[in-house]
């Protein structure tokens, strides 16, 4: 899967603050600190396998599903949920 497959499939909601991830002049990352990160911690959210997490790995960015604190860059809310398991997708 693809960043462009992820994002058709998982559908992140928009972001209304400008934390420097857009396409088409809308926001579609959340910061790691401050109110984003109020909104990305959420139960309903973490609980409900909404969240991704933006990482800088060896092999460059990925998105992996998830809340993660190591080596976070950003974090993305997603409307549809994921299930089973490890899903890593390459960022670009």
């Amino acid at each position: 899967m693809n960043f462009d497959d992820w994002f058709d499939i998982f559908q992140p909601v928009a972001n209304p603050g400008r934390c420097g991830f857009e396409i088409n002049d809308v926001n579609f990352m959340f910061e790691t600190f401050g109110k984003d990160q109020v909104e990305v911690t959420k139960v309903e959210n973490i609980d409900g396998k909404l969240v991704w997490t933006l990482v800088e790995c060896e092999s460059g960015e990925m998105l992996i599903e998830g809340y993660h604190r190591v080596n976070r860059i950003g974090h993305f809310i997603a409307t549809v949920p994921w299930y089973g398991g490890q899903k890593t997708i390459p960022f670009s």
